[in-house]
């Protein structure tokens, strides 16, 4: 697409074939050249991020030994059924039913589903676990050396890890190209 604006020409937008495009062009002189620059405001609004409902219990905030004692005053263990299928269904209704839900209530969240890097590996999410531990852990202490081995683990992830698996993917994808442009 080629816009021309007061005798300049604007050679290339590329935008989404989906979306309204709004521009707002003004020109700039950087005194660097003879030729302005033309610039361009896109205001274009990101795709709506998809969302999915999770369904979850906190299973650590139970009381283990409250759980059991409930368990064990339970019609399951005092008067169990005798048929496997009966004894399936009493211990769906006991134990799933009301004992977690007693204890655990089932709890719903909805997430954003991010979509994941094409550069993301497993070494940097390892490294990356690593990291969030030293700084737990220098949170916890407030110790100058736990701060210099949390801050190189960050210049390790970020700076060497993060920077080069992007530049590895980036060039990889420009000479696998088979476009000239």
């Amino acid at each position: 697409m080629s816009l021309f604006i007061d005798g300049h020409t604007l050679d290339l937008i590329i935008t989404r074939s989906n979306e309204e495009h709004k521009f707002d062009f003004f020109m700039y002189d950087p005194v660097i050249s003879d030729h302005f620059a033309v610039h361009c405001r896109l205001n274009i609004d990101m795709p709506p991020v998809p969302k999915q409902i999770i369904k979850y219990r906190k299973l650590r905030s139970v009381n283990a030994d409250n759980f059991c004692r409930d368990n064990i005053n339970s019609s399951l263990c005092q008067s169990p059924s005798t048929s496997f299928s009966e004894l399936y269904g009493q211990y769906e209704n006991v134990v799933s039913y009301f004992i977690l839900d007693n204890y655990t209530p089932l709890r719903t969240k909805i997430v954003k589903q991010r979509p994941v890097a094409p550069w993301f590996t497993e070494d940097i999410a390892v490294e990356k676990a690593k990291r969030r531990t030293l700084e737990r852990r220098w949170q916890l202490t407030k110790n100058s050396a736990d701060l210099d081995l949390y801050l190189s683990q960050c210049r390790l992830v970020k700076d060497i890890m993060i920077n080069s698996a992007k530049m590895r993917y980036y060039t990889s994808l420009i000479k696998n190209s088979k476009s000239d442009q």
